[in-house]
C-alpha cells in the first residue's frame, strides 16, 4: 500500500501497538534501562529490559511513503487524515 500526502507539511504518525498490530507485529524492540531494588539485599541497581517500540511513517510534503502494510489505515490518526483529504491510499 502507498499512502500520498496531499498536504505541503510533512506528516509524522506514530503507528501504536494496539491499533496496528493485529496478526503481524510492526513494532520492534528496543532496550531500557530501569533501576530495580534486590528484594534479598535491599540494594538498587539497574537492569535491562526489553521494551516494544512502535513503528512510525514520515510523509514529507506532496510525497508517498511506499511498502506499508494495509493494518496502518486502522491507525486513528491516519484514518481520520484520509477521511478528511489529507491522504490518499493506493493498493
Amino acid at each position: 500500500m502507498v499512502l500520498y500526502n496531499k498536504t505541503n507539511r510533512m506528516k509524522v504518525y506514530t503507528l501504536p501497538h494496539d491499533e496496528v498490530c493485529g496478526g503481524e507485529c510492526l513494532c520492534t524492540s528496543g532496550k531500557h534501562l530501569q533501576t530495580a531494588l534486590d528484594a534479598g539485599t535491599g540494594e538498587k541497581g539497574l537492569r535491562e529490559v526489553t521494551l516494544l517500540v512502535p513503528r512510525s511513517i514520515h510523509i514529507p510534503g506532496k510525497g508517498c511513503s511506499e511498502n506499508l502494510p494495509a493494518t496502518v489505515c486502522k491507525c486513528v490518526r491516519v484514518a481520520a487524515d484520509i477521511d478528511a483529504g489529507l491522504l490518499s491510499v493506493k493498493d
